[in-house]
């Protein structure tokens, strides 16, 4: 599918009495799924939980995840993502837990996890460069997670083989 028109139609009847706007959880599962769909939020405007699972997803970014207004759980786990930049939360600081465990992830923008105040868990087990779990409620694990990523993790890139491999800057 085109990438100006990686859409999907949702169809299908809820429960008597339930309707779009009761929906509070997305789940895709064993699909494939280059990119997170556009529009989802045309049909369910109160997403508080994404999760794409062993969905061969190869990228996410800040854009993909604007239409989730109030995102506070993502999923992302057991696909084929190398890259998470570092201002992936700019439209959506309320999250609380991110997982991105058994991915192929490269490169994380250092500046990813900067401004989630709320953040309680954070999953980037078995990757390529980063094995790091943050458990609810453990404060110096955030930081060691946050320093973590600081240290090891790629700065801006700005003409670097690693960015024509990824299209664009790595933060």
């Amino acid at each position: 599918i085109p990438d100006d028109e990686y859409q999907f139609e949702f169809i299908g009847q809820h429960d008597k009495g339930i309707t779009n706007d009761d929906i509070e959880s997305l789940d895709f599962r064993n699909c494939s799924l280059s990119k997170i769909p556009f529009g989802i939020d045309d049909t369910f405007k109160n997403i508080k939980k994404l999760m794409i699972y062993n969905s061969k997803l190869q990228t996410v970014t800040k854009f993909d995840l604007r239409q989730f207004k109030k995102l506070k759980v993502l999923y992302l786990s057991n696909n084929d993502i190398k890259f998470v930049p570092g201002d992936l939360f700019e439209f959506t600081k309320d999250i609380e837990i991110v997982d991105f465990s058994r991915n192929k992830i490269e490169i994380i923008g250092s500046s990813l996890l900067d401004n989630l105040n709320h953040l309680k868990s954070a999953d980037f087990r078995e990757n390529q460069r980063i094995n790091f779990y943050y458990p609810e409620n453990s404060p110096s694990k955030l930081k060691d997670l946050k320093e973590f990523i600081k240290k090891n993790c790629k700065p801006p890139l700005k003409n670097d083989k690693m960015l024509k491999k990824y299209g664009r800057d790595t933060d």
